[in-house]
């Protein structure tokens, strides 16, 4: 919040204690010292005394009802309901009017007139700064609830990019795609809702309607989390999908491919016997490894896969080897 309404609050405080405590002292009409004056000079002094009190009551209701303005035009700006410090203003600019026309011809009415004249300014300044700092406050809660409405909309669309591309995958669970699809919807519901009961906010608005908002974006970030959860399902299930992808289109091939080349090459028995075991071994370790990516063990199944490679690999090597010579 800008400094200068908090600045203007500040200076209310001061004025009204200014107010209530100099207007009694500056009233009040010295007695007379001197039994000795003539009734002539006393009763002159007395009148004199009282217009000089009134015009400075008339001077600080002056200046109340300046600061009164300036705290109203702030409060205009920020959407507050000025309507009853309007009228107060309103009614003490009239007790203000009348005290500056009767200082002349009636001293003590002047002056009762411009200390409610303060009383209504100081009444008005003091509801426009209250209705004020609410105003600045359900402002700033009205940003934060923008600034995450954008947050979880933008949150949205990227789990919907990612939803859609896990979801093309052939074998991508249809249970968990429909949830994660309808999870995204009831977040994007949640939102929209959101933006049009924070669209109708203004600075009378209740506390009930920022709770509301703030349920229904506690609602929608629920639904994310659920779907992060079926993204996470989605995406391990695609990971295991392409391990045994691998393993059946590259692996088992391969020591397939072996197996017969073992067959033919230039080799003694024991050393197609060894070789043969290795690539038997390797291919019952690959059928292991489909069998725990199937079942979401994808680390046992990298494992097992890679002892499988290794043995594919070095039964490869030695049948080159020992072809060789």
């Amino acid at each position: 919040m800008k400094s200068k309404p908090k600045t203007l609050i500040a200076t209310a405080v001061v004025l009204s204690f200014l107010l209530m405590g100099i207007a009694p002292v500056v009233a009040q009409v010295n007695p007379s010292t001197s039994s000795a004056s003539s009734t002539s000079a006393s009763t002159t002094s007395t009148s004199n005394s009282k217009t000089n009190s009134a015009n400075t009551l008339i001077q600080l209701a002056q200046a109340a009802q300046s600061y009164a303005g300036q705290v109203l035009t702030i409060a205009q700006k920020q959407g507050v309901n000025v309507t009853a410090a309007q009228s107060l203003i309103n009614a003490g600019g009239l007790l203000l009017s009348q005290a500056q026309s009767a200082v002349s011809t009636n001293a003590t009415l002047a002056a009762k007139d411009a200390l409610g004249a303060m009383k209504d300014f100081k009444t008005a300044a003091q509801s426009l700064q209250s209705e004020t700092v609410v105003s600045v406050r359900i402002e700033n809660q009205v940003q934060y609830l923008q600034n995450e409405i954008v947050r979880i909309d933008n949150r949205t669309g990227q789990l919907q990019t990612t939803v859609t591309t896990l979801c093309s995958s052939k074998n991508a669970s249809a249970a968990i795609c429909s949830d994660a699809k309808t999870n995204l919807g009831q977040a994007s519901s949640d939102t929209s809702q959101a933006s049009t009961l924070l669209g109708s906010i203004t600075g009378s608005s209740t506390e009930t309607q920022i709770t509301a908002i703030a349920g229904l974006l506690t609602d929608a970030n629920s639904h994310l989390k659920q779907v992060a959860t079926d993204i996470n399902q989605l995406a391990n299930a695609l990971r295991n999908d392409k391990a045994i992808q691998f393993i059946q289109t590259v692996l088992d091939p391969r020591a397939a491919q072996l197996q017969q080349q073992a067959l033919k090459a230039n080799i003694t028995t024991s050393q197609r016997t060894q070789i043969q075991g290795q690539l038997g071994q390797a291919q019952t370790l690959l059928g292991t490894a489909i069998t725990s990516f199937q079942s979401g063990n994808f680390s046992t199944g990298v494992q097992q896969t890679n002892q499988a490679t290794q043995l594919v690999t070095q039964a490869a090597q030695e049948i080159a080897h020992d072809s060789g010579h």
